[in-house]
């Protein structure tokens, strides 16, 4: 019960509702597989994007 208060909490917080959640999900759906793999491939790329960023 108290997790599901929390998660309500910060949903609150950001100005969702239930019905625009389910709408993000569904268009997150609808485009596709994603581009990676694994959690180790998201976090490649972010230090990749990181470096970049630094040496500009």
């Amino acid at each position: 019960r108290d997790a599901f208060r929390q998660w309500k909490d910060r949903r609150d917080l950001m100005g969702y509702t239930v019905e625009e959640l389910r709408k993000l999900v569904q268009e997150g759906i609808d485009s596709g597989p994603g581009r990676f793999a694994s959690m180790d491939e998201i976090k490649a790329e972010a230090r990749r994007r990181l470096r970049s960023h630094d040496a500009a």
